[in-house]
């Protein structure tokens, strides 16, 4: 059931993170997403940033692990970690995947 929610998630293009951080490294979360951003989407820096902030912002730090699982595609950890989410924390997870990065771009 999860893993078809988590497979109609895009993240403009389906990001390669190069690594997964733990939940109490929110710097280094939004840092990585930023990261794969640039690399992966090519988009702005100021773009990226924006990304980065909303992450910081929006996502709490295990709902930032979640996206970050996602986006490396480890469909195994991102189980673990929605474990400990809400539906409803996952569900705004994957929402703001699919919309941010355009929001973002377009800012």
């Amino acid at each position: 059931m999860l893993i078809s929610r988590i497979s109609c998630a895009a993240f403009a293009g389906a990001l390669v993170a190069s690594f997964l951080v733990s939940g109490t490294a929110r710097a280094d979360a939004v840092a990585a997403l930023v990261e794969e951003c640039l690399v992966q989407l090519g988009m702005t820096e100021s773009a990226c940033e924006c990304l980065g902030d909303s992450a910081a912002d929006e996502l709490s730090l295990d709902e930032q692990d979640f996206v970050l699982a996602l986006v490396w595609g480890d469909d195994a950890m991102a189980e673990e970690i929605a474990q400990d989410l809400t539906d409803e924390e996952i569900d705004y997870s994957l929402a703001w995947m699919d919309q941010v990065p355009a929001e973002c771009e377009f800012e």
